[in-house]
C-alpha cells in the first residue's frame, strides 16, 4: 500500500491557509473553530473572540489610511505580538432599543470601568486588562462591542498556550464568566492574506 498520497492529504488538511481580512474575521467568529465563546445572561449574551496580531496590525494600518510595505506591516505585527487581543460583545440579539436603554443606564461603567472586571489567565499568570475600548458608531446596534488588550511581553507570546478570559462584574452579577481558548484553536487561526 502506498502511503504517500495519504500523508500528503493529511498534511494538506492540517495546514492552515491564508484568508482575506473579511474572511478571517468570519472564520474567527464561526463557533466550530474555537476562537469565539459565548455565555448567556438574563437579557443578553456575552461573546468573546480572539483577535490575532496580524488582524490588529491590518486594522491599524487601514484606519490610518497610509500606504505601507511588508516591512512596516511586519514591524507593527511584531509589536502586536507582545499582547493578546479580544473582541468582547454584549449582544441583545435583535433589540437595538434594549441595547440603547442598557447603555444609557450603565454609561459610566461601560465607558470607564469595564476593564477592571476583565482578566486573562495565561499559564500561571493572571493579567489585568489594559484597555477595554468601546466601539463608537452613529447608530445603536443590538450589540455593544469592545476591543480588549492584555500585555504579555515578547517572551510569553512565542508559543501559543491556553487562554482563559475572565469577566466578573455588573454584567454577570459579579459572578465569574470564563471564556476558554485552547492553544490548538489559537494555533489553527489562518494567516492574514495581504
Amino acid at each position: 500500500m502506498n502511503l504517500k498520497p495519504l500523508i500528503f492529504i493529511f498534511l494538506l488538511s492540517s495546514c492552515t491557509g491564508s484568508l482575506e481580512p473579511g474572511e478571517l474575521i468570519t472564520w474567527i467568529e464561526e463557533p466550530e473553530n474555537g476562537c469565539v465563546q459565548e455565555s448567556g445572561q438574563s437579557a443578553y449574551k456575552l461573546l468573546a473572540s480572539i483577535l490575532p496580531p496580524s488582524l490588529m496590525a491590518y486594522k491599524q494600518l487601514h484606519i490610518l489610511e497610509e500606504r505601507y510595505d511588508d516591512s512596516a506591516f511586519d514591524a507593527l505585527e511584531k509589536e502586536y505580538q507582545k499582547g493578546v487581543y479580544f473582541k468582547f460583545s454584549i449582544d441583545f440579539e435583535d433589540s437595538s432599543q434594549q441595547a440603547k436603554q442598557f447603555f444609557e443606564a450603565h454609561t459610566d461603567y461601560l465607558n470607564f470601568y469595564m476593564s477592571r472586571d476583565l482578566a486573562l489567565v495565561m499559564g500561571s499568570d493572571t493579567l489585568p486588562c489594559l484597555v477595554a475600548n468601546l466601539e463608537r458608531s452613529a447608530n445603536f446596534t443590538p450589540r455593544l462591542n469592545y476591543e480588549l488588550a492584555f500585555e504579555i511581553g515578547a517572551e510569553l507570546g512565542q508559543k501559543p498556550q491556553d487562554l482563559i478570559l475572565i469577566y466578573s462584574g455588573e454584567l454577570s452579577e459579579n459572578k465569574p464568566v470564563n471564556f476558554v481558548f485552547t492553544a490548538g484553536a489559537i494555533n489553527d487561526i489562518p494567516h492574514l492574506k495581504r
